[in-house]
């Protein structure tokens, strides 16, 4: 029996593994759902597959999203006609299983002593969020992908050929989101850095680096370059309309800071690592020792080169969030770096603990324990919203957004037809979307308007939510229905639209003869 031992040892360690991911990809699927955030980028690729170009509306060439190549992979559904929300969360969930696989196949790699325990992997699989933006129909659970898949190629390269895949995944990464350039530059560090090392055995060092360089950017150059020049020549700028929408450009440091604790102290499991990084460098003391070799033949020169790779994209895309005041969406801005936050951990535990099985295993019991039991500060609040933050997945239920849709999509033809104009805020892109309004504009940040996005900022408040379109200018652009109309005296003077089964109401801004009567014809609609 001892001869079947191992064999049936790793069988059983395989099932484990199988079933952990397997309920990880279930639960994602059971906890899908979409953000209304997603409708602005469908309304773009429905655009552009009917032949309007890259467009929210038609008239207009506005850069009102931050995720071009999720964008271009939304036009797919719209081409063949499938359902576009049911193909955002599939798609969400492809990714989401192809980062836990990478995460399995980096703990198998760089663990090279008998026992193998997928820390990062396990970490990963039960941490909720990511389970949660596996779908939302943004881009977050491709854009978590890229970087992982991308810098685990990176740490393992051995050949120039695996380095160009490497930074082509990462220049996709930068098609995704822009603050993708984090992670391209601390890759073009990391990567020169190892160059250095390894061409100092070389007969023209400055020739065998500058190869490495020039070849490696051949993605970036024949991707990025050109995509930045044609969205430029196209939308007549080089910064998305949002950079501006969200005041990009201002720092925002306080907000920042509670986005950054609302979420680690959360998941405070990530406080370990600070610790781990004490024990490391008491360890280790003469912490230079880490990177005078990067050549990657053993564990150890392979975890210093992981640390070299993973510290300055994480410091510097922490950095990047706190500056810009994080985000609206609780954790959504950290799920890109959380994998990079458990490997940092497995090779950490590994520095530790690399001769002792015993405490390897129950240290990865202990993550795994500190990420299940993670505290939930939404828990008991009838909304949850903290300090502006707020956990969309409980504001946006799936039933709720579904009978929705079907209400939309009746009233498509009258709004088409009529040619009505709307001014929506935030929670009603789905209104755009589905009624393909002809024209809509976003007037609460200013997302897909040139105008209202360059407004100046007075106050800042709710990061996506800071600045109101005025009045007027609302009426010169011949709106006909605000959706979601401020408390301000200015708007006493127009009549209001009840709809029937909806809280709220619409304020009437151009009483079209035409539209009125088109539009009090239909039982939804009670005009007061």
């Amino acid at each position: 029996m001892r001869i079947f031992n191992p064999v049936l040892k790793k069988v059983f360690l395989k099932g484990i593994v199988f079933c952990i991911f397997t309920y990880s990809v279930v639960s994602a699927y059971k906890l899908k759902w979409i953000s209304d955030d997603a409708f602005i980028s469908l309304r773009y690729a429905k655009n552009f597959v009917n032949g309007f170009g890259l467009v929210f509306n038609q008239s207009e060439k506005i850069e009102g999203y931050t995720n071009f190549l999720w964008t271009i992979l939304l036009t797919i559904p719209h081409y063949f006609q499938l359902d576009p929300v049911l193909f955002s969360e599939i798609l969400g969930i492809i990714f989401y299983a192809s980062t836990l696989l990478v995460l399995f196949f980096f703990s198998r790699k760089i663990q090279t002593n008998s026992i193998f325990i997928p820390i990062a992997f396990l970490g990963f699989s039960f941490h909720r969020h990511s389970q949660i933006f596996a779908t939302s129909g943004l881009e977050t659970s491709l854009f978590t992908f890229l970087i992982v898949f991308s810098f685990s190629i990176l740490i393992f390269s051995k050949n120039i050929s695996s380095l160009v895949v490497g930074f082509f995944l990462l220049a996709l990464a930068v098609l995704t989101r822009m603050d993708g350039m984090i992670f391209y530059i601390s890759g073009v560090f990391a990567i020169f850095v190892k160059s250095i090392s390894n061409a100092k055995n070389s007969k023209n060092p400055i020739f065998q680096i500058v190869k490495i360089f020039l070849i490696t950017q051949i993605p970036f150059l024949f991707l990025v370059i050109p995509y930045w020049t044609i969205k430029t020549i196209y939308y007549d700028s080089f910064f998305p309309n949002t950079y501006y929408a969200k005041s990009a450009n201002l720092s925002y440091f306080s907000q920042g800071f509670k986005y950054f604790f609302l979420y680690f102290n959360s998941y405070y499991v990530f406080y370990l690592l600070p610790i781990f990084f004490i024990f490391i460098i008491i360890k280790n003391r003469n912490f230079n020792l880490w990177f005078q070799n990067f050549k990657l033949n053993n564990l150890q020169n392979q975890n210093s080169f992981t640390y070299l790779l993973l510290f300055p994209a994480i410091l510097g895309y922490i950095f990047y969030v706190l500056k810009i005041g994080g985000d609206f969406m609780f954790s959504r801005f950290f799920i890109p770096i959380t994998p990079l936050f458990y490997i940092l951990l497995e090779i950490s535990i590994l520095n530790i603990f690399h001769n002792s099985r015993k405490w390897i295993f129950l240290s990865t019991i202990f993550i795994t324990v500190l990420t299940l039991l993670r505290f939930n500060p939404y828990k008991g609040k009838p909304i949850p919203i903290i300090e502006g933050i707020s956990d969309e997945s409980e504001i946006y239920k799936r039933k709720s957004v579904e009978e929705l849709t079907v209400k939309l999509k009746s009233w498509r033809e009258v709004f088409i037809k009529n040619q009505i104009r709307i001014a929506f805020g935030g929670s009603q892109a789905i209104f755009a979307y589905y009624t393909d309004s002809p024209f809509a504009i976003e007037v609460e940040t200013g997302l897909t308007d040139s105008y209202i996005a360059r407004l100046p900022l007075n106050k800042r408040g709710r990061i996506g939510h800071e600045k109101n379109s005025p009045l007027n200018y609302l009426l010169e652009r011949k709106i006909h229905f605000h959706l979601n109309p401020p408390e301000d005296p200015k708007y006493n003077q127009f009549r209001i639209v009840q709809i029937k089964g909806f809280p709220g109401f619409w304020k009437i801004l151009n009483e079209d003869e035409y539209v009125m009567r088109n539009l009090s014809t239909m039982e939804d609609f009670l005009i007061k």
